[in-house]
């Protein structure tokens, strides 16, 4: 009865490693999900705030501080282009991926682009 006990502790733990990378993975992409989704409201809510407003070249720097402002920390990288009350706002991090023993070596890009008239 014993030898049945023993098999079971070997079997949890051959799997569990990769059950650990399962869960991680779920929670890694649902962080990156969720920031993918915070980007895009900033930078919608950016290129709002920078077409409703009124002036030479004041529609870039005003999306770019509502999207800093909504989003609540700046972005790694930040591009505007305004054409007359066209703003075109892209957002765009870099977010380590969740691996065990490796590190936050390895990174993914989350890129947002608004287009408001």
């Amino acid at each position: 009865m014993t030898h049945l006990h023993g098999q079971a502790l070997v079997e949890f733990a051959l799997i569990l490693p990769l059950l650990l990378m399962l869960s991680l993975g779920g929670v890694t992409v649902g962080l990156l999900l969720l920031d993918r989704y915070e980007l895009q409201h900033a930078a919608s809510e950016g290129a709002i705030e920078g077409a409703s407003t009124h002036g030479p070249r004041a529609e870039c720097r005003d999306a770019t501080a509502a999207a800093v402002r909504v989003l609540g920390r700046r972005p790694d990288e930040i591009g505007c282009t305004a054409r007359g009350r066209l703003v075109e706002l892209h957002l765009a991090e870099r977010l380590p991926l969740l691996i065990p023993f490796v590190g936050d070596s390895w990174r993914v890009s989350v890129i947002a682009r608004a287009i408001v008239r």
